[in-house]
């Protein structure tokens, strides 16, 4: 299990998040960055909360579940 990836990411106000297919678009007011996600994890957006789960229970999902929601943390 990651460490990292069961927590969610908070996005501030100012900060606006797009899902998209394998996308996501986060625009503030320095510029907007996109992230295209593998097919081994799935994200969703509740109210100013992003998750991120592995959609596989192997070894390959389990390491994008971290790494992406690191990268979408930074990107907020």
């Amino acid at each position: 299990m990651s460490r990292v990836g069961k927590y969610p990411v908070t996005i501030p106000d100012g900060v606006s998040v797009t899902l998209a297919d394998s996308e996501v678009t986060v625009k503030g007011k320095l510029g907007a960055l996109v992230l295209k996600t593998t097919d081994d994890v799935e994200t969703s957006l509740d109210g100013n909360q992003l998750w991120v789960k592995p959609k596989h229970e192997t070894q390959q999902a389990r390491m994008m579940w971290g790494t992406t929601r690191a990268h979408l943390n930074n990107m907020v």
